[in-house]
């Protein structure tokens, strides 16, 4: 028989992941995460959080030339100024 990993409550979830409590209460509520249901608690399988995770991680492709961690002006700005 397969032993099951212990369920996480909406403080242990906060806790591992860093992430304010009432957050992850909204996302429950609009259904954004994975969740069982147990009565009236809300608990959270680790594997499902860590896939939904997974999913959600942004993968960086490289960027060919410089990038630039200036803020983005408006195009009339941009039109004005010419190339750079």
């Amino acid at each position: 028989m397969q032993k099951l990993n212990p369920l996480l409550s909406v403080p242990d979830l906060a806790e591992w992941i860093n992430i304010k409590q009432s957050t992850i209460r909204k996302w429950v509520f609009y259904r954004k995460n994975p969740y069982v249901a147990v009565g009236r608690s809300i608990r959270f399988r680790e594997e499902d959080v860590e896939a939904w995770l997974t999913e959600r991680s942004v993968k960086s492709e490289g960027h060919v030339g410089q990038v630039s961690l200036r803020k983005p002006i408006c195009a009339k700005s941009a039109a004005k100024a010419g190339p750079p």
